[in-house]
């Protein structure tokens, strides 16, 4: 073997090595990455999912009340009366370009109705706030944000 041929060799054995070197580093970076992303958003999860606790316990310690009002009076205005825990969006927001990589299709699908389900669960608690004299509206709101609290607890953590 000639000198030119073991020193062009050596480059390429060179150069094959560092790709390969570089293409593990990159791939244990990204596996960084994605790790850290499902962590931040699977504690940004157990943070709302407390607040529901806390909801609920508050909900359902008020409904084994012997209240003398009617419980579709009591229990709707009870429930806009209460104040709502601040729901986090805000690690899930802002890890949304890293999202799709770090989470598995059906996590991301069920990470995203949870959040659109907390921003519903609001939206519903308003609007009892909001229609003070419509008691059977206010009832029926009451009953699905009740069964939205206890179908959310249930699911539990969708990132895991």
């Amino acid at each position: 073997m000639t000198e030119t041929t073991a020193a062009l060799l050596g480059v390429v054995v060179g150069f094959v090595m560092n790709e390969a070197a570089t293409f593990f580093r990159t791939r244990r970076e990204e596996r960084q990455r994605s790790q850290g992303v499902r962590t931040l958003i699977r504690i940004e999860l157990d943070q709302n999912l407390g607040g529901l606790t806390n909801l609920d316990q508050r909900i359902q310690a008020e409904e084994g009340r012997d209240a003398t009002t009617p419980g579709h009076l009591h229990l709707p205005a009870f429930l806009a009366r209460m104040s709502l825990p601040a729901w986090s969006h805000t690690l899930w927001e802002s890890q949304l370009p890293d999202v799709a990589r770090a989470l598995r299709p059906e996590a991301l699908r069920k990470t995203h109705e949870f959040h659109r389900d907390l921003d519903n669960l609001s939206e519903m608690i308003v609007a009892i706030r909001d229609n003070p004299n419509q008691v059977g509206y206010r009832k029926e709101l009451y009953d699905k944000c009740v069964g939205l609290i206890r179908s959310l607890l249930e699911r539990g953590n969708p990132a895991g």
